[in-house]
C-alpha cells in the first residue's frame, strides 16, 4: 500500500504578506501579463509614508531619510491597507482589487492543486518560477501564464 502524505500549511495574514513581498522581489507577475496599481496617487503616497515610518529606526533617521524603501514595500503596504489593485492585460484590461480575504481561497487552491509552491517556500527552494506561480495563484486564483 502506498502512503501519500501531503503537507498542509496554515498561513495567517502576515505570512501571506511576507510571501507576497518576497515573491514581488523576483520580478514579473504572469510574465508581465499582470501589473499592480492603486486607486490614486494619494493612496500610494499614504502607503509610502507608512513604510517610511516603519523603516526608520528613530525620528532622527526618519527626518534624515537614512533608510531604503523599495516598491515591494509600498505594494505590500497597499495590500495590507486594502488599497491594492491589479490589471490583467487580456481582452478586457480590467482592474480588480486584491483583498486578503480572497487570498485565503487562493491559498487553499495552491495547497490542493499546486502544493509544490508552498513546499518550495518551506524548504527554501523557492526561485523566480515559484514566486511567479505564487503571485499568479494569489492574485488570479490559478496559474494562467506559463
Amino acid at each position: 500500500m502506498d502512503i501519500n502524505l501531503k503537507a498542509t500549511y496554515q498561513l495567517d495574514d502576515e505570512q501571506i504578506l511576507a510571501l507576497f513581498w518576497n515573491s514581488l522581489c523576483s520580478g514579473s507577475i504572469g510574465y508581465g501579463m499582470i501589473s499592480l496599481d492603486c486607486d490614486s496617487e494619494a493612496d500610494y503616497d499614504e502607503a509610502r509614508e507608512a513604510v517610511k515610518i516603519l523603516k526608520a529606526g528613530s525620528a532622527e533617521e526618519y527626518v534624515k531619510g537614512d533608510y531604503y524603501i523599495c516598491s515591494e514595500d509600498v505594494w505590500t503596504q497597499l495590500f495590507k491597507m486594502g488599497k491594492l489593485t491589479f490589471v490583467e492585460y487580456d481582452d478586457t484590461n480590467s482592474y480588480h482589487r486584491l483583498e486578503i480575504d480572497d487570498c485565503y481561497k487562493h491559498i487553499n487552491y495552491i495547497q490542493e492543486n499546486e502544493s509544490w509552491i508552498l513546499d518550495d517556500f518551506a524548504k527554501g527552494n523557492d526561485d523566480g518560477d515559484t514566486h511567479d506561480a505564487f503571485l499568479q495563484c494569489l492574485i488570479l486564483g490559478e496559474i494562467v501564464y506559463g
